[in-house]
């Protein structure tokens, strides 16, 4: 049982997604002197995580060294959110992390590595520091490394920290970092370099040039793909009314069939040209679907849409790679090292042996999101802890297919009950949308799932209190007088 916290890490928390535990399921109201949409706020589910958070650190710390936050990607969902609402949401957390007046329970410094889905975060601080070395006629840059000390400054997260403390304080790092203690070494990195679809455009251009030598360091893998997983993960979220739509096609792109059908119409379409489709552009779509098609599967085929493994063989293969290669080449051999990564929203540890015959921990801390009516079991969110030898414990809070927090956690059960009914509402909305707003073979798999479905919700419920039926008052009857 691990008795003092050093560090708590967490990913994937995806605030401002309406797919997020962590965001209000209330819709925006209008301000009426503005005419603006209110941003989103944070829920019922957020406020408890972060009282367990400080019970927890509160019980688990040491005078004088307070924990300190990790927050290791996707915290800020820029893909399908806006931006004002996934910053609004992160305020609500860091109020309930941070009560006024009192004295904080964590390290006032907050550690973040962006991840894909808010990898803005990264160019926006990168760009500020580029400007200042500009001056000195430095380089441009894409990296930085994995030293705590070489994180850089963030403006718009430091203006989000003012609003609640004038003494917080972040360090941006990306795309790792690196903590030592005791000849241990831990890489916090989080983990969408261990998917070979965000280095599809080193991988287009090994194709068109055969002869070129492959990245091998974060610095050339960064810079080739920056841009690439900028546009489509991190800043869709900002299109306006686009963005809506785009999240609607996301949500789709979750069921291959129906990504299937989606991209058949769209080939056929744009083989049309624009008036109504012959039987020649069906024929001619048909061809352009193949190849949309293969292409599209090469780029839905991530990690989050696999099984139950943990991770998939080419998931693990590419993982090993980025741990003898990349990660050795940034901080050098190391005895002992430890791996702490999110981005598949599956948690899960185990020990990885590596080419070289090192062996390494590698620890996973899941994701908070609910994005399909279809209970995925390997789907839930862990907090890993490390203490000031940096051992790893990872804290389990749920998974999908069983709600029992790990005892360690205070207020467990009333976070489960709280995360359990979450899910559940979410479902529910998932399931309104398409019987609302769904395709044909949305409603015919409704039909078909849903028995399948409605047993997932109902089991493993929090049941609030019963509403009371009223009773039917009668009206006392008119006698009827003998005329």
């Amino acid at each position: 049982m691990m008795k003092t916290i050093r560090y708590i890490c967490m990913s994937d928390l995806h605030f401002g997604a309406g797919s997020s535990l962590f965001t209000s399921m209330k819709p925006p109201t209008q301000d009426e002197k503005t005419g603006r949409l209110t941003a989103r706020r944070g829920s019922r589910i957020l406020r408890q995580f972060a009282r367990s958070l400080r019970l927890l650190a509160k019980k688990h710390s040491r005078p004088g060294k307070r924990p300190t936050l990790v927050l290791n990607g996707d915290i800020l969902e820029l893909a399908l959110a806006d931006l004002d609402d996934a910053l609004t949401v992160f305020e609500d957390f860091l109020v309930a992390l941070f009560p006024k007046g009192e004295t904080p329970l964590f390290d006032t410094e907050i550690l973040y590595l962006p991840g894909n889905h808010d990898h803005h975060m990264w160019e926006l601080s990168r760009e500020e520091e580029y400007i200042r070395r500009r001056k000195k006629n430095a380089p441009p840059f894409h990296t930085v490394s994995a030293d705590r000390a070489d994180g850089l400054r963030s403006p718009l997260l430091e203006e989000t920290l003012r609003r609640v403390r004038s003494d917080l304080k972040v360090r941006v790092s990306y795309p790792n970092l690196a903590l030592s203690a005791d000849e241990r070494t831990v890489v916090i990195h989080h983990g969408h370099f261990t998917e070979r679809i965000y280095y599809q455009i080193s991988q287009m251009r090994n194709l068109i040039f055969p002869g070129r030598t492959a990245p091998q360091t974060l610095e050339e893998i960064e810079s080739e793909n920056f841009a690439w997983i900028d546009f489509f993960w991190s800043t869709l979220g900002r299109s306006g009314p686009a963005g809506k739509d785009l999240e609607l096609i996301y949500n789709k792109l979750h069921d291959p069939t129906q990504t299937e059908k989606m991209l058949h119409r769209f080939a056929i379409q744009v083989s049309a040209k624009n008036h109504p489709p012959s039987l020649w552009d069906t024929i001619r779509g048909t061809f352009v679907y193949i190849v949309i098609r293969a292409a599209t599967r090469r780029i839905l085929d991530t990690e989050i849409h696999q099984g139950k493994e943990p991770l998939n063989e080419s998931s693990r293969k590419l993982m090993q790679w980025y741990l003898s290669v990349p990660v050795k080449h940034q901080i050098g051999d190391v005895k002992r090292l430890g791996f702490l990564f999110g981005h598949t929203h599956k948690p899960f540890s185990e020990n990885v042996s590596l080419e070289d015959g090192a062996s390494v921990d590698v620890y996973n801390s899941g994701g908070w999101v609910v994005e399909t009516p279809d209970v995925i079991e390997s789907h839930g969110g862990n907090l890993l802890l490390l203490d000031e030898k940096l051992a790893c414990y990872p804290l389990h809070v749920f998974n999908e297919g069983e709600f029992t927090p790990d005892a360690m956690l205070p207020e467990g059960d009333r976070l489960k009950a709280m995360i359990v009914n979450g899910i559940r509402r979410r479902r529910m909305r998932l399931i309104r949308r398409i019987q609302s707003e769904g395709t044909m073979y949305e409603k015919v798999l409704l039909m078909t799932k849903g028995n399948e479905w409605k047993k997932h919700l109902g089991s493993g419920l929090a049941s609030g209190p019963k509403k009371k039926k009223r009773k039917k008052t009668q009206k006392p009857r008119k006698s009827r007088s003998n005329s």
